[in-house]
């Protein structure tokens, strides 16, 4: 028997209920050109495109499912018919049958070659028809892919009566990757795959691979560069590489679609990734994390120069320096310029030369390495060359230039910074107050406040957020000066400082400006967090005046006033809100919480009429927050006699939030209503609110326990979830479950008894009373007992599952009856039906083959002929 149907260990109810659209009749065929190596008389299978993805997103166990693009070029004299059913993938040796993914895939796309596609748009005709000498494409879909460590090799199998067609998936993939491994650097020390394909989750394999084998010849770093004519990754393969980037210590991926990358590379770096071009390859390395809040440090790059550059940095800070001389004098450009960024600080004087010529040479990538050089010496000629770079107002490395002079660790480099910033017109200037910006020293306050004084705007800006950075006695003075100017990007910058100031002086000073716009225009995001954080309440006059004045930002303005406002606010509120929008009436309903509003129920009561999400929404918080009986009355009637599914869902999830005996049994009456979706929004909801029991930890215990077959130590468990709460109906069911397993019989009838008593309908429940009637060797009586209540439990798995214990256990019963013939055949029977539910159960989201194979109460079935099937993925039509 399952264990439960809450909790981790009970199966995610998959709704595996609506399959995709089906379109009959051929495709639209268009003439082919084979390629001249496809061979005559033959059906070629051409793979156009695949994905890999994970089927828990659809609420199922752990699999994957497969999707692939498939060309059919038919080069025989004879037209060909080809059926969906005679469509079936091999993978790791389990053959499954090409079916329509689960309903909820609508809400995915996947990428195939280098464009998204909506699972919801793949057609999926049931039969098509391919003209000799013609070709057409078909999508193929597979569920209960095998999961593992690595990508399953695949094989696909179309049936064309007489004629059968095979595509090694695996290797199809592989050639459209498109993947070279290099390794390049001092002592080969880096592993460098290019890669001028597609990238999908088939051949993503070959990437882990290569990796793997770089790592068992040593290699610790290696770089991913991918060519110019390169597909744009999908989705989740880039997040993939990223996770793999960051290097962490996690128990699991992410994405288990995917094969396991090695944590041993000590350096992993992406190049050139497409879609991820120039600027945006730079902030997606900053930036990239978990939920973009941990910073990837220089693992995705523009260009693959920066790449090898950083991913050789360490070993070129550590190479003795004769060979990092030898490496700079190579031939290899990529590498020169990675010798020069990384080793630049450990050069000895006689290499200046050497970086000299390179500032002056014709190679980009070698001048600006040179350049970021030169900042690690003080001589003279290597100062003058980066002042007269930085000069260069023409030149594209006077940047860098900059950068080199502003980052010295040498006097004499900030000496001449400093000259030639107060000798540099304007347009210079803000290039140089830029740079010291980024690389701030107090040394550069004063000449950078004069630049922000007065002159070029876009040069006073510059200034300003240096300054901000360095810090100047005088820069609060600035700033207020600044808000009277007329240029209003002057302004707006100084506005934003001091908004984020949080020192008195500067505080004053913001929230002056602020009530000032506010006399004029509605509150922007500055003024807005401003006024979060000091909650002046001189702001509600004006906020009530724009109220009136900017009909578009109501719902801000709304939510700034609960946060500023008084009782004024609120009875300005309840005066306005029947003439308000319903996003403006939850708005005000929010704030109406928040102000504790005594005259809040009954507008949320009303909230309740309608089906607008965010209304309902926030009514039905609102009568969460109140809690009494009038609010749960309300919600349950919303519930009982609404007819939009939004009201019923929100109200369900407000009635399990109270938790009180009123919302119980509401919940209770909602699981037998005639909508079925509202029958499982009350299961949902009822379920959640005995899972917050304190009881529910042990419950949590006990169903792992009793999935190990460990009966006695289950038992104990749930007894002490009973202990804590005596009404969860899970705790009775698991440790009846115990004690049928035990021998505990008439026991195991009265936990189920009390079980049904508290929840009528529970599946658990009820097949649990089913199993005590054939333990009491009544199997007749048993049997009719679960069909009695099967109507109640449709297209439940749990329910299902269990029907197939309690026909399992009464053949076994009949089966010790040996010389009745009646028996005999009714044992057949029962077998039958068992294998039936246990199949629908499998229909239903239940996947967990392992425990189906071991599970006691089923052992009557092992040797069926349609057990085996039944434990295999896509062992049978499901």
């Amino acid at each position: 028997m399952k264990p439960s149907e809450s909790g981790p260990a009970r199966v995610v109810r998959a709704a595996f209920l609506a399959a995709l659209a089906i379109a009959c009749g051929p495709v639209s065929i268009r003439a082919a050109d084979p390629p001249p190596e496809l061979e005559a008389g033959k059906v070629h299978l051409l793979l156009r495109g695949a994905a890999i993805g994970d089927s828990s997103q659809f609420g199922g166990e752990a699999s994957r499912y497969f999707v692939a693009r498939v060309e059919i070029v038919n080069r025989t004299g004879d037209p060909l018919t080809l059926h969906r059913k005679d469509v079936r993938l091999t993978a790791d040796g389990q053959r499954l049958s090409d079916k329509p993914l689960p309903s909820q895939s609508r809400y995915q796309s996947i990428f195939v070659a280098g464009r998204p596609q909506s699972l919801s748009r793949i057609d999926r005709p049931e039969r098509m028809e391919v003209p000799a000498g013609k070709s057409a494409s078909m999508w193929a879909t597979f569920r209960d892919v095998p999961r593992g460590a690595s990508v399953p090799r695949m094989t696909l199998e179309f049936d064309f009566g007489p004629q059968q067609a095979q595509l090694d998936v695996n290797a199809a993939s592989s050639k459209r990757l498109g993947l070279e491994v290099t390794r390049i650097g001092p002592l080969r020390s880096l592993g460098l795959l290019a890669i001028s394909g597609e990238v999908d989750g088939v051949n993503a394999a070959e990437i882990a691979e290569a990796l793997d084998q770089l790592v068992q010849q040593k290699v610790r770093r290696a770089v991913i560069r991918f060519a110019k004519e390169s597909k744009p990754l999908p989705p989740d393969v880039l997040n993939w590489l990223e996770e793999a980037l960051r290097n962490e210590a996690r128990s699991e991926s992410s994405y288990p679609q995917f094969p396991a990358i090695t944590r041993a590379l000590r350096e992993l770096h992406l190049a050139q990734v497409p879609g991820l071009e120039g600027a945006n390859a730079r902030r997606r390395g900053r930036n990239s994390g978990w939920n973009g809040m941990v910073e990837l440090p220089g693992r995705i790059h523009a260009t693959e120069a920066e790449a090898i550059a950083a991913a050789l940095a360490d070993v070129y800070q550590s190479l003795p320096q004769e060979q990092l001389l030898a490496e700079i004098r190579g031939d290899d450009r990529l590498l020169r310029a990675a010798a020069i960024s990384g080793g630049g600080s450990r050069l000895p004087p006689e290499a200046l030369p050497l970086l000299l010529d390179a500032t002056r040479g014709g190679d980009a990538l070698l001048r600006e390495a040179a350049v970021g050089a030169l900042a690690h010496f003080g001589e003279a000629a290597a100062t003058g060359r980066l002042v007269e770079l930085a000069g260069d107002a023409e030149g594209k490395t006077a940047h860098s230039a900059i950068r080199a002079l502003a980052t010295s660790r040498f006097a004499v480099a900030h000496e001449a910074l400093g000259e030639l910033l107060d000798g540099s017109d304007a347009k210079s200037k803000a290039r140089i107050v830029a740079v010291l910006a980024e690389h701030p020293r107090p040394r550069w306050a004063a000449p950078i406040f004069d630049c922000a004084a007065a002159g070029d705007p876009q040069l006073r800006l510059a200034a300003v957020k240096a300054l901000v950075t360095i810090g100047h006695p005088r820069l609060l003075e600035l700033l207020e000066s600044m808000l009277s100017e007329t240029d209003s990007r002057l302004r707006e910058e100084a506005f934003r400082v001091l908004a984020e100031r949080t020192d008195p002086d500067s505080e004053k000073l913001a929230v002056e400006h602020a009530l000032a716009r506010l006399e004029k225009s509605p509150p922007d995001p500055q003024i807005i967090n401003l006024l979060h954080r000091t909650r002046d309440s001189r702001a509600v006059p004006l906020l009530l005046r724009q109220f009136e004045n900017s009909a578009a930002a109501r719902s801000t303005i709304i939510n700034l006033l609960a946060r500023v406002g008084d009782q004024s606010v609120e009875a300005f509120l309840i005066e306005k809100y029947s003439g308000l929008h319903p996003h403006e009436q939850a708005a005000a309903l929010g704030a109406l919480m928040q102000l504790r509003s005594t005259r809040l129920r009954p507008l949320a009561i009303d909230a309740l009429a309608g089906d607008d999400g965010s209304l309902v929404s926030a009514g039905c918080q609102a009568l969460i927050a109140d809690g009494g009986p009038e609010a749960v009355a309300a919600l349950v009637s919303a519930f009982e006699k609404s007819s939009h599914s939004t009201v019923w869902s929100y109200a369900t999830n407000a009635l399990a939030a109270i938790g009180t005996p009123e919302c119980y049994a509401a919940l209770d009456r909602g699981r037998k209503a005639s909508n079925s979706n509202q029958r499982e929004l009350a299961n949902n909801a009822l379920r959640n609110l005995r899972q917050r029991s304190p009881g529910y930890q042990y419950i949590w215990q006990a169903q792992q326990h009793l999935m190990e077959q460990n009966w006695d130590l289950g038992r104990r468990l749930f007894e002490n979830a009973i202990r804590l709460d005596p009404n969860l109906p899970d705790a009775y069911v698991g440790r009846g479950t115990a004690r049928l397993h035990l021998g505990q019989v008439e026991e195991a009838r009265g936990d189920f008894e009390k079980a049904i008593e508290l929840d009528g309908m529970h599946a658990g429940a009820r097949t649990g009373m089913g199993l005590v009637f054939v333990f009491e060797d009544e199997p007749a009586k048993g049997v009719e007992y679960v069909e009695r209540h099967r109507q109640d439990f449709r297209e439940d798995a749990a329910f299902a599952y269990n029907a197939a214990c309690v026909y399992a256990r009464a053949a076994e019963r009949l089966a010790q009856k040996q010389d009745d013939p009646a028996a005999a055949k009714q044992v057949a029977e029962y077998r039958d039906k068992a294998l039936a539910d246990l199949k629908q159960s499998v229909r239903h989201g239940f996947r967990d083959y392992e425990h189906i194979a071991d599970d006691p109460d089923l052992k009557s079935l092992h040797d069926h002929p349609d057990f085996k099937k039944v434990i295999t993925p896509g062992g049978f039509d499901n």
